[in-house]
């Protein structure tokens, strides 16, 4: 049994240096179509630059969610942090998510004592110029009254403006992203940011999780008015994401082919040690009975 156990293990060794082969004999290139998307255009023109230490520009221009104009310099100021989230309100997917995910975290946070308003702020902004300052209310409107703060939620503001101020903030972050004009479509990645509370650019969250100790840390940091490091690599579902330059690669089909190499040789080498087994068991069986 124990030798059997050993010849399966150095089968499933040699799968994994198969793969190993595999992926680094094959990379994704920026020629490579997953469905429908070309990467070339993706991987040059989405991603997130880590600008830690630099300032976000106080002149620029964007409605809040009652429709007043405010310059970002009104919210600057004081001992609050800021989290500013580069979202568009009327995407169906991963902005709901970047959204949703932090709510979850501030009702978290302020389950422990921390909340917006006596600790943070949030400034969440549209990257889309034609949204308006009503889709920009009724996200307010919504998350008032999930949050259940309602003193505390206003500090979460939800901004609409032009494309000359979104672009000038979005520059100013490293968040790139691609807007098409004629289709009105955005394609972006996802990712937040914290402000010291003057306004410099603290440490970035990428993808569409934030843990609440580790917000609440980031957040305390940037109230200090520190800088923090560059975040580390992770893993967005199967979206890798480099935290030097922030571009993604789409590895989607690249690991559907490597989950089948797998899966087939693996069975193959378990039939072909099986049936040899049998075999040699039938020869041992004959040649004691002769």
């Amino acid at each position: 049994m124990k030798k059997n156990s050993l010849i399966l293990f150095a089968i499933q060794l040699l799968v994994l240096s198969l793969v190993k082969e595999v992926v680094a004999s094959s990379p994704i290139t920026p020629n490579e179509h997953i469905g429908d998307y070309q990467t070339s255009e993706i991987t040059k023109q989405l991603g997130i630059d880590q600008n830690l230490g630099d300032q976000v520009p106080g002149d620029l221009e964007f409605y809040d969610e009652t429709g007043v104009k405010k310059r970002l310099h009104e919210f600057f100021g004081g001992s609050k942090p800021i989290v500013l989230m580069p979202v568009f309100y009327e995407c169906s997917s991963a902005c709901n998510t970047v959204l949703d995910q932090m709510l979850r975290t501030a009702i978290r946070m302020k389950s422990r004592l921390y909340s917006i308003g006596n600790h943070y702020k949030i400034i969440t902004f549209s990257i889309k110029p034609t949204e308006t300052v009503q889709l920009a209310a009724n996200k307010k409107t919504f998350f008032t009254k999930l949050y259940n703060d309602s003193e505390g939620i206003k500090e979460w503001k939800f901004l609409t403006g032009d494309w000359n101020n979104i672009q000038k903030l979005t520059k100013s972050i490293g968040f790139r992203f691609i807007y098409d004009e004629k289709e009105d479509n955005i394609q972006h990645p996802a990712g937040i940011m914290i402000l010291t509370p003057s306004g410099k650019i603290s440490s970035y969250f990428y993808g569409v999780s934030f843990e609440p100790k580790i917000m609440r840390d980031r957040l305390v940091n940037a109230a200090r008015e520190e800088v923090g490091t560059k975040a580390e690599e992770i893993m967005f579902g199967c979206i890798h994401i480099d935290p030097v330059t922030g571009q993604k690669s789409l590895n989607i089909l690249k690991f559907i082919q490597l989950c089948f190499i797998l899966t087939v040789i693996t069975i193959v080498g378990s039939i072909i040690y099986m049936t040899v087994n049998n075999k040699r068991k039938k020869n041992n069986t004959g040649a004691y009975h002769s």
